[in-house]
């Protein structure tokens, strides 16, 4: 495995928080709705559990609340992993989220 793997640019923070994930197909439709929760998250993207694996590379729209705060994301799945509550640890990188987002995950690191 490449050393830098674990080296990470941007801090993550550990936070449990519910996540709506629209999955998008090859025509820009739709094609899966699911809810999972976060594992971690920072500025540049969230690792999320989710019940079934997506398609590597695939885009989607995430939905995560925060308290009273709702942030929208759009992202790229750039890892999937079996985890050991039979359940798909899938990491998204972030390309489209605004500044209050960003601000939002910043501000609420527990």
């Amino acid at each position: 495995m490449d050393p830098s793997y674990k080296t990470r640019k941007i801090p993550r923070v550990s936070r449990l928080l519910l996540t709506a994930v629209e999955h998008f197909g090859e025509e820009g439709e739709v094609s899966d709705e699911l809810i999972g929760r976060t594992l971690n998250i920072s500025r540049g993207g969230v690792l999320m559990e989710l019940e079934k694996p997506l398609p590597l590379l695939s885009e989607l729209t995430i939905s995560i609340a925060f308290g009273n705060n709702v942030i929208k994301a759009g992202g790229k799945i750039i890892r999937l992993a079996l985890n050991e509550h039979g359940k798909i640890d899938t990491a998204v990188q972030f390309f489209d989220i605004d500044e209050e987002s960003l601000r939002i995950i910043e501000n609420n690191p527990k």
